[in-house]
This record gives C-alpha cells, sequence and structure tokens, in this order.
C-alpha cells in the first residue's frame, strides 16, 4: 500500500486527535462507561486502542482496497472538524468526522461499492477481534476494555453504513441492496449478541 509522505502523519494527527476527545469524555464518564477500568489504564491509552484504532483502520481499508484496484486514493483529514470533537468533548459530546479517503479513477460501479463497504466491515471484524479477546482474558478491568472496543466499533460500521448523503452505507446500498442488507444484519446481530451477554457499553 502506498502514502503519500504527508499522509502517514495526518493518519497518526487523527488517530491522537480523535483518541483524545474519547478520552475526555470517558475522563468525565469513566466509572459507567467502562466499570472502573479507567483507573488502572489511562483514559487515552483506551481510546487510542479501541476507537482511535477502529477510526484509523476504517479509513486505511478504504485506501487499501482502492488501491487495490488500481485508483489513486488519499486520506485527507478536515482539521476544523477535529478541533471541533476536541472541543465538544470538553462539554461531554462525542462527535468525529475526521477527515475522508479521497480516490479518484475509480468509475466500476460495483468496485465503488465494495471500497465503500471495507470501511465499515473493518470495524466490524475489529469488534469480532475485541470480543474473540474477551472470551480468553480472565481480568475484569482488562475485560471491560474489550467490551467497549468491540461495542464501539461495532457502533462505528453501523453509523457509517446509514444509506444517506456522503456516508458508506449509501454506496454501498447504491451498488448492492443484497451487500447492504446483509452488512447491517451483520451489525444488528452482533450487537444484540454483545447486549444479551452483558458486553455492552
Amino acid at each position: 500500500m502506498h502514502f503519500m509522505p504527508h499522509e502517514r502523519r495526518t493518519l497518526l494527527k487523527m488517530w491522537l486527535l480523535v483518541s483524545l476527545a474519547v478520552s475526555i469524555v470517558l475522563i468525565q464518564h469513566d466509572a459507567e462507561a467502562l466499570g472502573g477500568a479507567a483507573f488502572l489504564m489511562t483514559p487515552l491509552l483506551i481510546a487510542l486502542f479501541t476507537v482511535g484504532l477502529g477510526v484509523v483502520l476504517h479509513e486505511v481499508a478504504h485506501k487499501w482496497l482502492a488501491q487495490r484496484y488500481g485508483a489513486h486514493a488519499e486520506f485527507v483529514a478536515d482539521n476544523t472538524m477535529l478541533l471541533v470533537g476536541v472541543l465538544l468533548a470538553l462539554f461531554g459530546f462525542l462527535f468525529a468526522a475526521p477527515g475522508a479517503v479521497h480516490i479518484h479513477h475509480l468509475r466500476d460501479h460495483e468496485k465503488r461499492g465494495r471500497v465503500a463497504l471495507a470501511g465499515p466491515m473493518s470495524n466490524f471484524l475489529l469488534a469480532l477481534m475485541f470480543f474473540g479477546l474477551w472470551l480468553f482474558v480472565q481480568y475484569p478491568p482488562v475485560e471491560r476494555v474489550l467490551s467497549f472496543g468491540s461495542s464501539i466499533n461495532v457502533l462505528i460500521a453501523v453509523f457509517n453504513l446509514i444509506p444517506l448523503g456522503p456516508f458508506d452505507g449509501a454506496k454501498v446500498l447504491g451498488w448492492s441492496k443484497a451487500w447492504y442488507a446483509g452488512s447491517v444484519t451483520a451489525c444488528i446481530a452482533l450487537i444484540f449478541f454483545l447486549l444479551a451477554n452483558g458486553l455492552w457499553l
């Protein structure tokens, strides 16, 4: 996968600022959100390896598949929205619109749909990974972090599958109703499974 000279720095900036915003909210609500785990692991570390990682992988998944299809793909951060996200976090609100992968020279309708789907599915798979790790962990603070990571990433997937405007869901639905329905169903099934097993935010 090819990155522009500045692109790694841009992705790192997004990772850090999104994680900072999430950590600010966790500091305000850590007892409810993480069952006290934040007293043993700093909120910033928790955010870096749950939400921050999920957001970065989401964008990298778009970029990777677009490049596999021969397109030019570059992540461009929205610096204003990144700062707005941090400011809103100070008041207890979580908001993230960190930027997007700009894709050029990819006209094939199906390939564009698959590239759009790659982002939410990366979050879905990360949610499954956190759940898989939870199965083998016997330490409650870490269990809560893994539960949080699984929950937040499946929510990121569902949010991005909204079939409106600039969301990935609109592109996926425009490409294939079957793939869209299957993706949404898988995410909702995982949410119900997590809720049924007490593994939720």
